[in-house]
Order: C-alpha cells, then structure tokens, then sequence
C-alpha cells in the first residue's frame, strides 16, 4: 500500500472519531441535565414528605353518643386524643345539660329534634370546642366494648342500690367501700339508674371514672388492645350515625398503636361543673369551659397539625 492511499485513510477516520467525540460529549451533557433533575424532584418528594407527615400529626376530638333502643339519649363522652403529647383527655357529659344555642334545651331535647348533628352543634358551642368526629353507640356497642377494655374496678363511697322494673338481671345494688369489677352492662346500669345521692351529677361522675380507667386499663394490656383494635372500630361504627370513615380509622389506628407501645397511662380525666337548677337541667359553668379549653390547648402539638385554613381546605 503506498504512503497516499495511508494518508487518505487517515483522513477519513478523523471525522468519524469527531463525530463519535462530540455524541458522546452531547450525551454527558443531557445525562448531567437529567441527573440534576431527578435529583431535585427527589428532595422536592421528601420535603413534601415530611411536610404531609407534620399536617398529618395532630390531635383530634371525637364524640361519643350513647342511646337507648328507643333512640333516647342517654349520655356524652367526649375523647381528645393528642399522640404528640402522649395524652388522651376524657369528659363526661350529662344528656340533661343546657345547650347554649338554646337557653332551656338540654343535649337530650336537642337529639330528638335535629339527630347528632345539631347535638354535634349543640356540644362544641356549649363546651367551647370542635369535635372532628361523632359516633353514636347503642347500649349492645357500649357495654361491648368496655368488656373488650377489661371493664373497670370501682369502690362506690356510698351504698348503690336500684331495683330494676324490667328483670332482676338488671337490677343495682353494691355496698359503700366494697371494691367490685363491673362488666359492660353494669357499667351500663349504674351510668343510667338514679342509684347516687347527688342525683345524675353522680352518674355524670361515674362515667368520667369509668372512660379514664377504661383508657388506662387498655393502655396497660397493650397487647390485647393492640390486637382488638379493628374489631372495637367495627363494633361502634356498625348501626352507627357516624362521620369516621374507615381511612380515618386507618390513621387514627397508626396514632394509638405507638401511643400503646409507649408504656404510659396517657387518661386525663375532665368532668364539667356548673349547676345543677333541678334534677333535669345542667348549666355548665364559665369557668369548666375555660379549664376544658386551657386543657385541650395543652394537649395541642407544638409546630404540627393542620391549621383551620388548611382544614377548611
């Protein structure tokens, strides 16, 4: 081969490899663009992340309903749970208390009328507070669910006794300083029977005792209540007037669960006072309310939850 036809192939293979050269400098470049790309939407994702975890922590307030099978209300239990703090603020409230959306009518009058919801209503501007769920219980669901919890441990400071005009299985009777575990139905009776000599502000006290020990009682068998959860949902949500949804259950379960692996007694235990004008009117005092708000601010996380724009949303 002569040194001409070398040098013409030389020259041929130049603009090839510059060619080659140049594709692969394009490349870089877009693959550079690309990597960047990818990289900030990846921190974009985990801030927002981290942003829906914040919005999502938060404390929140259910109310709980409880009715007769003749659709009687018969009493109100309010429950704030607040995972941040480790707390669960728990109030009793008696079905004969004065709503203050009506200066005469009590919790009781106001259900007939309008149903929960006007209850809903009735509730949050008497008390001062939001409630971000209701649920109405029959008796079945309550007693129920308190014999799931353990049932509670209960040392009446006076004799209990009621003789019931149904059957004898639902009558009362206890004696003063006599340490006795109620089942769910007992607990039932005792919340609803005139059996305290104070009238229904003792029953209105009894329930108070009982959420908080029902609480800490299923904080002290986490395992149980851990493996029970699902089916408490279903048996208060089933024939239920409710607004919880089964995604709502979903989260509100997450909370519980590592609150329940904490090893604490997370109950505190809020009952109203006021006056009493006769034994079927309860007007809650100004100052509970202002107790119960400075109580529900506590338990209130620090730089979480969603603001009430946001909630509006």
């Amino acid at each position: 081969m002569s040194g001409t036809a070398k040098n013409k192939r030389k020259r041929s293979q130049a603009p090839v490899a510059l060619v080659y050269f140049a594709t692969m400098l394009v490349f870089l470049a877009v693959f550079a663009v690309f990597a960047t790309f990818l990289i900030d939407r990846m921190n974009s994702w985990n801030e927002t992340d981290d942003e829906e975890t914040v919005s999502l922590v938060q404390s929140y307030n259910t109310m709980y309903a409880r009715v007769n099978s003749k659709n009687v209300l018969v009493d109100v239990s309010l429950v704030r749970v607040s995972p941040e703090k480790n707390q669960i603020v728990v109030t009793p409230c008696s079905a004969f208390t004065v709503s203050v959306t009506d200066g005469s009518s009590t919790f009781r009058e106001i259900y007939a009328d309008g149903g929960i919801r006007r209850l809903v209503n009735a509730v949050e501007e008497t008390f001062g507070i939001e409630t971000d769920y209701y649920i109405s219980l029959e008796n079945s669901a309550f007693e129920s669910v308190a014999d799931i919890l353990g049932g509670v441990v209960y040392t009446p400071s006076e004799d209990l006794y009621y003789l019931s005009q149904e059957n004898d299985s639902n009558d009362v009777s206890y004696q003063a300083g006599q340490a006795v575990s109620l089942s769910g139905k007992e607990i039932r009776l005792i919340c609803q029977y005139p059996v305290f000599s104070e009238g229904r502000g003792g029953n209105m006290k009894f329930l108070g005792e009982v959420l908080y020990q029902l609480v800490n009682g299923a904080f002290q068998q986490k395992n149980i209540t851990k493996n029970n959860l699902d089916n408490i949902y279903n048996i208060m949500t089933s024939n239920s007037d409710t607004n919880l949804t089964n995604n709502d259950y979903k989260l509100q379960k997450s909370y519980i669960n590592e609150m329940l692996s904490e090893n604490i007694e997370p109950a505190v235990k809020l009952v109203p006072e006021g006056t009493w004008t006769d034994e079927s009117h309860f007007t809650v005092s100004d100052e509970f309310r202002t107790a119960l708000a400075d109580a529900y601010e506590k338990t209130e996380p620090e730089g979480a939850g969603i603001s009430s724009e946001e909630s509006a949303g």
